[in-house]
């Protein structure tokens, strides 16, 4: 659409197709890199910010379900209910369709074993970071650019750190193993871009978040306490990185309370 500014029809309804199903009214329209970015409203009043709210809760709810396996076995009835109470609501409220989801004994939570099985390469990981890294795009227009997990330590430094080997008395087993150096608490999401020539790529935590503001830092989850970025101290940062982690997802967490009993957070 090759317009000027002033040239749009504000007020007026339009068709936006790929964006919306049915017409919207332009509210505000203003320049953005090559083209336009577009404030609207829906025919019955509501505002694109509502629309863009209930995005994302749909966004939450197909990637509670599919980490948590909500729909495994024969979910041919849970189905059916979610039909029936979304077209009750007509509309889509994620508060009620994890309520139906419960409703009938299936779980939208992860045990600590489980969640903690995630980690570089696993399958799941990126459904994870969906959840933790919410404004990523995640459908670049070019296939290159997109998000790229990322080790916290790099692989390269934490395979030269040697333990004794106790057979010879020699430091030169491998500490960290691929377990260690690939778990969740070491891994971090990057843009194509930080990850890319002149980026993050092998640079030790120490120098990579140096320079870095708290804003990032907590994006992260990263501790703040620069003594935790230094080789020798990977395992205390997996510790304290590991409570950050902890805290953002304790609603999704099933943990172990005293006598054996599950607790659900949140």
């Amino acid at each position: 659409m090759d317009m000027k500014e002033n040239e749009f029809p504000i007020g007026q309804r339009v068709t936006l197709p790929g964006h919306f199903p049915e017409p919207v009214i332009l509210e505000a329209v203003r320049p953005i890199g090559g083209g336009y970015e577009c404030r609207v409203r829906l025919p019955d009043g509501t505002p694109d910010e509502a629309i863009r709210r209930q995005a994302r809760d749909v966004d939450t709810y197909l990637l509670r379900t599919l980490l948590a396996g909500a729909f495994g076995g024969t979910p041919d009835q849970l189905i059916d209910d979610l039909v029936a109470k979304l077209t009750q609501l007509q509309g889509f409220d994620v508060k009620e369709t994890f309520g139906v989801i419960r409703s009938k004994g299936r779980s939208l939570e992860l045990t600590e074993d489980r969640f903690w099985q995630m980690g570089y390469g696993s399958e799941t990981i990126h459904l994870l970071f969906n959840l933790w890294y919410r404004d990523f795009n995640y459908t670049p227009a070019y296939e290159n650019n997109l998000p790229q997990v990322d080790h916290v330590f790099p692989q390269s430094l934490l395979r030269k750190v040697k333990t004794e080997n106790p057979e010879t008395g020699r430091k030169d087993l491998t500490k960290f193993k691929e377990g260690q150096r690939d778990q969740l608490a070491n891994c971090m999401l990057l843009t194509a871009e930080e990850n890319g020539a002149g980026g993050k790529w092998d640079k030790p935590p120490h120098e990579w978040f140096s320079d870095k503001p708290d804003k990032y830092l907590e994006m992260h989850l990263i501790p703040k306490n620069p003594d935790l970025w230094r080789l020798e101290r990977f395992e205390d940062f997996v510790a304290e990185r590991k409570k950050l982690i902890r805290a953002k997802f304790v609603d999704l967490l099933v943990g172990e309370v005293p006598g054996g009993e599950k607790h659900v957070s949140g």
